[in-house]
Order: C-alpha cells, then structure tokens, then sequence
C-alpha cells in the first residue's frame, strides 16, 4: 500500500500538507488539495477518516500523556518529541497524570475519543497493558508506549533499561572496593531501591538498613536530608548509590556541609546524566539515561506508523544507558589495590 511519504515526494509537498489535504483542512489551496487527492487515488492510497464529531486544528494534532514535567529525565524527553513532531508539522498536546493510573486511564480515553493523529505516553504503571487491549479493541490509532515495563503486546514499546542501569552503578562501586554502599530515593523511585537490593546481595556485600534511605521527598531536598541522616548513622558507608542526579546533587551538598570529602571518604554514584551533573565542583559520575533519544525514537516511530500504517511493524525496543565516570567515585581510602 502507498503512504503519504510516497505521496508528498510525487505532489512536492510534506507529508503534513498531504494529510490536510486528504482530510479537506482549510489552510491549503484547492489546487494543491486536488492535486494531492489524485495522486492518493492513483496509488490506490485509503484515507481513513476522523469522527464525523471530531474537530481538528490546522495542523495534525498528537496526544502526550507524561507522569510530570518537573523532573530532568521527563522534561528533556518531552522536548525530544516536542522538536521532532514540530519539524514534521505536527502539533502536540501534553497532559499530566501525575503518576496516577486512574488519571492516565481517563487521558487516553479522552485521547481516543478526540481520534487524534497519533498518541505518546509516558508510564510509570505496570498495569496499562490490559487497559490498552480493551481501549484499542474497536479502533486504530497510532500508538507509542514509553515505559520501564518489559512485557508488552501488541503495541510499540520503547524503554530505558534500567535495570541494568542500576547494575552497572553498583557494579562500578564494588570494582573500586566498597563494600559498605548506601542508597537514598524516594517512593517513585522504588524499583531502583529493589534492583540496589538485588545487586548487592549478587555482589555478596552486607546491608545495613540505616544507610538505606527511602524518603517521601524529592529531587534535591531528598538527597540533602538523606545524606545527612546517612552521615549521623554509626556504621557510615563509604560509598552512596542515588536513585537519580538530582537526589545526588543534594546529598553533595550535604556532605560539603559535614566537612567530608568527595570521594575519598564518600563516593556518590546516581542515574541520569543531567546536564548539570559535568559541571559540579566535583563532576558526577553516573549512569547515562538517553531520555532524549528515546523521546526523539517515540516521535519518529509514531510518525512512521501515521504514514505506513499498512506497513508498520509493531517494534520493541530497549536502550540500555553507559557508565560514565567522573570525579565523585574512587576506592575507599582502606582498599589500595581493588579487585
């Protein structure tokens, strides 16, 4: 079956102008319209049309669905995807679910009904996929799930690895000798705190629960109060495992504040690799999430699917994220020559 790519290199135009004018929007000429509706019919081209009830601005429209907008991680993705629709003529609208899956459930519903070019969410939640078997039942939309899920059916799926993310940190600390490792996160960032749990045990190192901080604060107030309640602990670790830069950030500062050295009496490693996070007093070493090539993967992956929809294979893909080491991790003070 042809596609609108096809069609915009034959009547000279982007793809953006084919699907105006395949859908009669208003903002294109009449010649330019009829131009473009021939050569569809001449390639044998079927144009599936909106809702009768639908209402569509001037431009394609595509729904995104994101847990926040306030963190690093989700506000680099969204510019990704933002930057890659806009040059292809799309237009995006963004919703905020807050982590709440009732909410995200209630947005792609009223995505669906809108019968939008294309959707994009963004999920924390381990249980969407029965919810999109039973939403997508009757109808197709373009889809793109970005998750930290593995199984998925049926639908395009595009993730960070993260727990390998995990294990390349704590397996970095363990090579430099440390065997007292801290954590500090918060309650969205559970999975991270397993997955340390999971690791150390692997790497058969000991646990003490006192320097495992799990906090209902966030970003650098988290790191901040957690450091602080790590370095009053009696048994301190020589080494701390952040859930992300941020938390890291603030757990920097509080070490400064205590009079304890970056990283000869405390290595610091987190995930991310916030653009911040090179330019500290001490450079941060961490785990590198390539949150902006998956948001640009997501945009181009639904793009690919609005115009080959005959033709898309549904795909599965897994980034996994690279250690990067800086300044804030080295071998205890105690360990000469780490294994």
């Amino acid at each position: 079956m042809a596609t609108m790519k096809e069609i915009a290199a034959l009547a000279g135009v982007s793809v953006s102008t084919v699907s105006k004018g395949l859908r009669n929007a208003n903002d294109i000429g009449d010649e330019t319209r009829k131009r473009i509706k021939n050569i569809a019919t001449d390639l044998g081209y079927t144009y599936r049309a909106p809702s009768k009830q639908t209402r569509y601005t001037k431009t394609p429209n595509i729904g995104i669905i994101c847990p926040e907008i306030l963190s690093h991680y989700y506000s680099q993705m969204l510019t990704s995807m933002e930057n890659a629709l806009s040059k292809e003529g799309y237009a995006t609208f963004i919703s905020i679910s807050g982590f709440r899956p009732e909410v995200e459930k209630r947005l792609l519903r009223l995505y669906t009904d809108l019968v939008l070019d294309g959707i994009i969410c963004i999920t924390e939640g381990s249980t969407i996929q029965a919810h999109l078997e039973s939403l997508f039942s009757d109808r197709y939309i373009p889809f793109v799930l970005v998750a930290n899920q593995q199984a998925m059916h049926n639908f395009d799926f595009i993730n960070i690895d993260d727990e390998h993310a995990v294990k390349v940190a704590i397996e970095h600390l363990i090579s430099l000798g440390h065997r007292s490792i801290g954590y500090i996160g918060g309650h969205l960032s559970r999975k991270r705190k397993d997955l340390y749990l999971k690791y150390l045990s692997k790497g058969n190192i000991q646990i003490d629960d006192s320097y495992v901080i799990e906090s209902d604060r966030r970003f650098e107030d988290c790191g901040y109060t957690g450091m602080l309640s790590i370095l009053s602990s009696e048994n301190r670790p020589t080494a701390v495992f952040c859930a992300y830069d941020a938390i890291a950030i603030g757990a920097m500062r509080a070490v400064y504040e205590q009079n304890v050295t970056i990283p000869d009496e405390m290595s610091i490693i987190s995930i991310d690799d916030v653009s911040e996070a090179s330019f500290l007093h001490r450079s941060l070493t961490t785990v590198s999430g390539p949150s902006s090539q998956m948001g640009k993967m997501s945009a181009d992956n639904l793009i690919d699917q609005i115009e080959s929809q005959e033709n898309h294979v549904v795909q599965h893909i897994s980034l996994k994220p690279r250690l990067i080491v800086r300044e804030t991790t080295a071998p205890p003070k105690s360990v000469v020559n780490p294994d």
